[in-house]
């Protein structure tokens, strides 16, 4: 998966992707996030109950690059703030969990993820 991250959504570390699931249950999720984590995304949970304005505002503080949701929650993501959105219950997103991106061989890049609170 992290390999169809990189060649066909074009993400690679430093980039922030917003994940707006329907449910945290859903096994896409976590997998999700992990994969992201893995490549260096900055991945940005927004629960389903936030306020559209909420979300907005998460959107322009981390420059999000791509957002993930489910059918029942793309309604909430703010399109034009947002270049590309995957929905995570679509057959696109299964074809990213199922297929290698690019090259049948792709370098492992390791990846160095902190988390730091100046506060």
């Amino acid at each position: 998966m992290t390999s169809s991250l990189r060649s066909d959504l074009g993400l690679s570390k430093g980039d922030v992707a917003l994940t707006l699931p329907a449910a945290p249950s859903r096994l896409e999720i976590p997998v999700l996030r992990f994969a992201l984590l893995s490549i260096g995304v900055v991945a940005v949970p927004v629960a389903p109950i936030c306020t559209d304005s909420e979300i907005v505002r998460v959107v322009r503080l981390g420059n999000t690059k791509i957002a993930f949701a489910t059918s029942a929650t793309a309604y909430k993501l703010p399109r034009p703030l947002i270049p590309s959105a995957v929905l995570v219950d679509s057959d696109r997103f299964r074809s990213l969990i199922l297929t290698r991106g690019g090259s049948s061989t792709v370098e492992s890049e390791t990846t160095t993820t902190r988390q730091s609170d100046p506060g």
